[in-house]
């Protein structure tokens, strides 16, 4: 879930960056586009990942919402609670990358 999400966003970024600016280099020659991929990637990791919290129930009986990726998940044996703050660092790292 975490390659597929990053995956998109730099493909989307791609193509939403050469579409706005009318050339096909601009991702390969700017850092933000990276950056702005990866803090996107890293926001729909986060949102993804299960929170440790109860939802207490009031008057109305509320199930709490399933979360899709668990606690024990993971990629390149790194846990899945870590991945928003790789892909944040991540997205540092390629903005001073260009070309």
């Amino acid at each position: 879930m975490v390659g597929a999400t990053t995956a998109g966003c730099l493909l989307a970024t791609d193509y939403l960056t050469g579409a706005y600016f009318h050339d096909q280099d601009y991702y390969a020659h700017h850092g933000w586009p990276k950056l702005a991929a990866f803090w996107t990637s890293a926001a729909i990791v986060k949102a993804l990942v299960p929170r440790g919290e109860e939802v207490l129930a009031g008057a109305i009986d509320v199930s709490p919402q399933k979360a899709v990726l668990r606690e024990e998940d993971g990629l390149f044996f790194i846990p899945i609670k870590f991945w928003p703050l790789v892909l944040i660092g991540a997205g540092i790292a390629f903005y001073f990358v260009s070309g």
